[in-house]
């Protein structure tokens, strides 16, 4: 009796590694495909805007200016680092599942761990891509700007100027976090009666 316990024991201790570790392969299989989703996004924005932006005559070569310079390189770079991202994030998830479903005896764990190294790779790579795309796009507004009345120095002082008196973290004026948090004491919640 006390055998069959133990035995029934240990099989339930099993199906609940299992059921965790399926668990934190989908948790990587979900983000992994968001990355994907992201990544082919990206890449197709990149490609886009390089080949359809129309550049103004009085930035186009052989005039060298930094905002061409720089949409261009940002856009190239990002477009790169995107399509890398999607292939390396489409290759891991079609890979963990045909390893997971005909793979030898522990080749879950053997997926988690793959993912896991590749993960960090893959977050960096696509916060740099977005980080290059924001950067194209700023490129963009300031081609589009009249040289002759754009003033850069102006217009950087005050968007750090708006960006300071607006921290991330403040309180929208329709939140009430203004008002003092009172807790009911047991004593005053429940109905006194006079004996």
């Amino acid at each position: 009796m006390l055998s069959a316990g133990k035995q029934h024991l240990v099989t339930g201790l099993k199906l609940s590694g299992t059921d965790l570790r399926k668990a934190e392969l989908d948790f990587y299989m979900g983000r992994y495909i968001s990355v994907g989703g992201i990544s082919a996004i990206m890449t197709g924005l990149s490609y886009i805007g390089v080949t359809k932006i129309s550049i103004p005559a009085v930035l186009q070569p052989p005039v060298i200016a930094w905002q061409t310079f720089m949409f261009y390189t940002c856009s190239c770079i990002a477009m790169a680092i995107s399509l890398y991202n999607l292939a390396l994030s489409a290759f891991l998830v079609v890979n963990a599942q045909g390893l997971m479903l005909r793979g030898p005896p522990n080749s879950v764990v053997k997926c988690i761990e793959i993912l896991s190294a590749q993960w960090r790779l893959v977050r960096v790579l696509v916060t740099l891509a977005v980080i290059l795309t924001l950067m194209s796009a700023n490129a963009i507004m300031w081609m589009k700007l009249d040289p002759t009345t754009s003033k850069p120095g102006a217009a950087i002082a005050v968007s750090v100027i708006v960006r300071a008196s607006h921290p991330p973290n403040a309180a929208h004026p329709g939140d009430r976090t203004d008002r003092p948090h009172t807790r009911r004491s047991s004593s005053s919640s429940s109905p006194r009666w006079s004996g």
